[in-house]
């Protein structure tokens, strides 16, 4: 507003001088189109200091739409580093689960092998040797999981008596250990 202030003065000082001391008609037209000339110079003046407003204006939205940008950019990198952690936890326990799964076949695999190799209790005692101390065949539970004949499913377990060479179906346990030549198992 100062800046307009000293403008309008600059030109009013400029254009305007003494009254003539007879004024004419050619006077007076000379006096309205200075007159012109000063509006026209004043309109100038306010025209561009609302631009220069306006202009104002628009660099303190864009200052504040930048500030609020970069707030939403920190936001979202913190976003992504608490993504980047969860992944690796993630990661880290989908190892651990592998890990397990594959203790887990590897213990399975044991189980139903060909002979077990160790020494279970509830071995028959009449088979080669003192109960769970002998080297012959010997009777083991749980070992017909799968079995579909006579009941034996899968949930049929620990079924004293299904162990190695008490049964002779001639390969009829189904899904069990038994050898599929003559059923009298390993």
């Amino acid at each position: 507003m100062a800046q307009l202030t000293i403008s309008v003065n600059n030109v009013v000082n400029n254009a305007v001088q003494s009254p003539p001391t007879a004024p004419t008609i050619d006077s007076f037209r000379v006096y309205l189109l200075q007159q012109q000339r000063i509006q026209k110079q004043i309109q100038r003046i306010r025209t561009r200091d609302e631009k220069i407003e306006k202009l104002e204006q628009q660099i303190s939205q864009l200052k504040q739409q930048t500030e609020q940008q970069r707030c939403e950019i920190g936001d979202l990198q913190r976003l992504v580093q608490s993504q980047y952690a969860e992944t690796d936890r993630l990661q880290g326990l989908l190892q651990s689960q592998q890990n397990e799964i594959e203790r887990l076949r590897q213990q399975n695999n044991i189980l139903q092998g060909g002979i077990v190799l160790r020494q279970l209790d509830g071995d028959s005692p009449d088979r080669g040797g003192p109960t769970g101390r002998h080297a012959g065949p010997r009777r083991v539970r749980s070992r017909y999981v799968g079995c579909r004949l006579n009941g034996h499913g899968v949930d049929t377990r620990r079924l004293i008596g299904h162990g190695v060479g008490t049964r002779r179906l001639s390969g009829q346990h189904v899904g069990c250990l038994s050898r599929p030549s003559d059923g009298n198992g390993q």
